[in-house]
């Protein structure tokens, strides 16, 4: 069971069609179709009803439903905390980091002193 299968599921409850639920997580239906059958199989519950012509919750589908939003949520929740972090952390690091002036001009001030009086017979 993967927290992807958990989103096909309520994408088809939300839509109740396999073509809308599949466009809206930017999927193909028959991978959908066989997402949704296959976490029904593992789960041993029959969660959608469905024929030709309609889809139906079902009374053990609305419990499942209850439980996999709170997944879900729970998920988004995390890679929101997670996407928080990196941002925080890419913007710590991508600000550039200053010399400390003291030390950037010791090191230039030696370097012109040492052009200056060295020849170049030297180098």
């Amino acid at each position: 069971m993967s927290i992807k299968a958990l989103y096909y599921l309520i994408a088809l409850a939300e839509s109740l069609n396999f073509s809308r639920a599949a466009n809206r997580c930017a999927v193909t239906q028959p991978t959908l179709s066989i997402q949704v059958r296959k976490l029904e199989e593992y789960l041993g519950v029959r969660v959608f009803e469905r024929n030709r012509t309609r889809v139906v919750v079902t009374d053990d589908g609305e419990k499942v439903l209850r439980l996999a939003r709170i997944v879900v949520g729970a998920a988004d929740e995390i890679l929101r905390i997670r996407r928080t972090r990196m941002r925080e952390k890419f913007v710590y690091s991508a600000k550039p980091i200053q010399p400390e002036t003291g030390a950037a001009a010791t090191l230039i001030e030696e370097i012109n002193y040492r052009l200056k009086t060295e020849s170049l017979d030297s180098i």
